[in-house]
């Protein structure tokens, strides 16, 4: 069989939905990466497999810039029965001067915000360096760390009580924060930044409802796990249908990829 792969572009919260047909015999499970411009990384996403037929939603694609999906389907042992890569997609990004926000463990968290002036304006790109002292040199060998990536400040605002309060659901795991936006807005090799803050802070003022809040952190590698609260459920299928049986009437001549999407 010949793998092949439909792609669902969704713009809020932004996600790529991969719909997979014609997978070999044999397949256990789905290996996903992300080909880009900076080169190919690993996609955390999950595949789930019905025999030939598989669905992948990839949380964390790139927003205004062109992104391709390779599909590897492997064997029970991990052995590689068959690739596939996509043509280049790009995930519309929001306004300029606008992000989205997420708690990667819960894309239902994903918020759009206003950046603020002086967004992570400032990076030091730290390394561990030691001078080494001999006898007889006037000058010291100097010992090295990897350089690492550099710390992050970004800073945004919330304007209502009501997107107050959602922020600080999405803050209260103590996730790595994940942002998306155009490359103008959030400079940064994969369009992807993962930030991990030891200390976010909420700047109030009075009587005013917004909040403006910033997160001391540094750039981190993603999470690998993929979401324990994803953004379809069998909550929502049944606030649709309410029971089996209206949920078939419904989705009469449609394939099971249309219901797992919502469509």
């Amino acid at each position: 069989m010949t793998i092949a792969v439909s792609v669902l572009l969704v713009a809020a919260p932004p996600y790529a939905d991969l719909g997979v047909t014609g997978l070999p015999a044999g397949t256990t499970s789905l290996r996903v990466s992300r080909v880009t411009a900076s080169g190919t990384e690993a996609s955390r996403a999950r595949g789930t497999i019905a025999g030939s037929t598989g669905r992948v939603v990839d949380y964390d694609a790139p927003v205004g810039r062109p992104v391709a999906w390779q599909i590897d389907a492997l064997s029970a042992s991990g052995g590689l029965l068959e690739s596939a890569t996509t043509a280049q997609y790009t995930l519309t990004a929001p306004a300029e001067g606008k992000a989205w926000i997420m708690d990667p463990m819960s894309p239902r968290s994903a918020m759009l915000v206003d950046v603020l002036v002086g967004h992570d304006a400032k990076r030091d790109y730290l390394a561990r360096v030691a001078p080494a002292e001999r006898l007889g040199m006037s000058l010291p060998r100097a010992l090295t760390s990897p350089r690492q990536a550099p710390t992050r400040l970004p800073m945004w605002t919330t304007e209502t009580i009501a997107d107050y309060l959602a922020m600080e659901q999405l803050l209260a795991s103590g996730q790595v924060l994940s942002l998306r936006a155009s490359p103008t807005t959030i400079k940064h090799r994969t369009g992807v930044l993962h930030v991990a803050c030891p200390a976010v802070h909420a700047l109030e003022y009075q009587p005013a409802d917004f909040v403006d809040w910033s997160a001391e952190g540094f750039e981190a590698a993603g999470v690998a796990l993929p979401p324990v609260v994803v953004l379809w459920t069998c909550a929502d299928l049944k606030a649709m249908g309410g029971t089996n049986a209206n949920l078939k009437s419904r989705y009469v001549g449609r394939a099971y990829l249309d219901l797992a999407r919502g469509q």
